[in-house]
């Protein structure tokens, strides 16, 4: 075997190795980032819902038991879309969150 052949060699096993290495990590940290993006438009969704129902209980004089009720279909729903998964307690705990949240940023104010 001349130089050139083992040179080609090496890049061959380095790219074996490589391909090894990367799809070990795909599969070990995909569905880990997965979870956390999932997480996040959890939580923004849970945000906005809120929002949008403090607003509009604010106008329609709704209950909070109403504005929970509201802020929990229009997250369910969006998740639906995006195809997301996540139990009901999961979402009443982001409400929960986001409600604490905007009750905190009204009392800095």
């Amino acid at each position: 075997m001349d130089s050139s052949e083992l040179v080609a060699l090496a890049y061959w096993l380095l790219g074996l190795v490589l391909i090894a290495v990367g799809t070990f990590l795909v599969r070990r940290y995909a569905p880990l980032v997965r979870a956390m993006r999932e997480y996040q438009i959890l939580n923004e969704l849970a945000w906005i819902a809120v929002r949008a129902a403090e607003q509009l209980g604010e106008k329609n004089f709704w209950s909070g038991e109403a504005k929970k009720h509201f802020a929990r279909s229009v997250i369910q729903v969006a998740l639906e879309r995006l195809g997301i998964q996540v139990t009901p307690d999961e979402v009443d705990a982001m409400i929960e969150a986001a409600v604490r949240e905007l009750d905190r940023l009204a009392e800095t104010e």
